[in-house]
């Protein structure tokens, strides 16, 4: 990940730089210690592409999120644009546990001892880096305070998550383990402050997807989370046209099986079709498609396309090949 000014050197087997922490636990895993994560600065790097963002779908929970959505070329075209975010991290917050003995939460040097040898069964070898953070707590549970300090712990979703009960429960010096079940595009979504939904976005040193992983014009890699922000240069630009298809889709009752079945959709197609705008109905740029299921001499039966026309019109019968 690119360097974070003011952010601590990053000391394999260190423990976090927390006052009053102890030293590293003998076998726990190595830590890397950085500050909070920040939008990319304007001027940092040139190379850089812009897309409008319209979804975004989640690989399994492994951590890589694609955003589909819009980019515009050179000539002034509008394709459609994927971009395959990767490296996003788990990010769990620890509570400490107020100590009985002294009416105070215990120092986050005893919290990270006790919660590496949790983390040292699913980690492993690999790494996981941690800080300490002041967050506010906007759910229901009233054990949780609503303002408290936690342990900021952040390691790769392709690591599973501490146990349900170890979460809920806490441990001797904390008590509860929070945002453990969150998934990858959700945690994605909020820290990069996409909550807003769709709108245009500025991805930092890019690199073109190959072999491709999708059916869009466009493809991008991206592999650091946080080189992905708001465009500030984009936000009084209006979103791009879309092209808009409606399905409709018409079924029997099989009279041999009682089942229902597909025997024909109409796909009715807009382009040009603005976010920001209303849209009229007809015009050049609207067609109508008729796909027809079929079956000849009693063989398998096979889908048949209606040429495109304009609604209301004839279809003309399809092909039989």
């Amino acid at each position: 990940a690119p360097s974070v000014p003011g952010a601590a050197p990053s000391v394999p087997g260190a423990a976090p730089s927390v006052p009053g922490a102890a030293p590293s636990v003998p076998g726990a895993p190595s830590t890397e210690v950085k500050e909070d994560d920040a939008p990319p600065e304007e001027d940092a790097p040139s190379s850089y592409a812009s897309m409008y963002w319209l979804d975004a779908t989640v690989e399994g929970l492994k951590g890589t999120i694609y955003l589909v959505g819009k980019a515009k070329l050179n000539n002034g075209e509008f394709v459609s644009c994927c971009a395959q975010v990767r490296n996003v991290e788990r990010c769990l917050f620890v509570l400490p546990r107020v100590d009985p003995s002294t009416g105070e939460p215990y120092d986050f040097g005893s919290v990270y001892g006790e919660v590496s040898k949790v983390l040292s069964g699913i980690v492993g070898s690999r790494t996981f880096k941690c800080k300490k953070v002041t967050r506010k707590y906007a759910f229901g549970d009233d054990e949780v305070p609503r303002s408290a300090v936690y342990l900021k712990v952040k390691y790769s979703y392709e690591l599973r998550p501490p146990p349900k009960s170890v979460c809920q429960r806490g441990g001797r010096t904390f008590a509860r383990i929070l945002n453990a079940g969150a998934s990858p595009l959700e945690t994605f979504v909020i820290k990069r402050k996409f909550q807003q939904g769709p709108c245009w976005l500025r991805l930092e040193t890019p690199r073109l997807n190959s072999p491709p992983v999708s059916h869009c014009r466009l493809e991008f890699q991206v592999d650091d989370p946080k080189s992905i922000c708001v465009d500030p240069k984009m936000r009084n630009v209006p979103p791009p046209p879309l092209v808009v298809t409606t399905l409709g889709v018409k079924t029997v009752v099989n009279p041999k099986t009682k089942a229902h079945e597909v025997v024909a959709c109409v796909a009715l197609t807009k382009r040009d079709v603005g976010l920001d705008v209303a849209t009229g109905d007809g015009g050049p740029k609207e067609e109508a498609r008729l796909f027809a299921l079929h079956s000849s001499s009693g063989g398998p039966r096979r889908w048949a396309m209606g040429g495109g026309r304009a609604p209301g019109s004839d279809f003309v019968a399809a092909g039989r090949g």
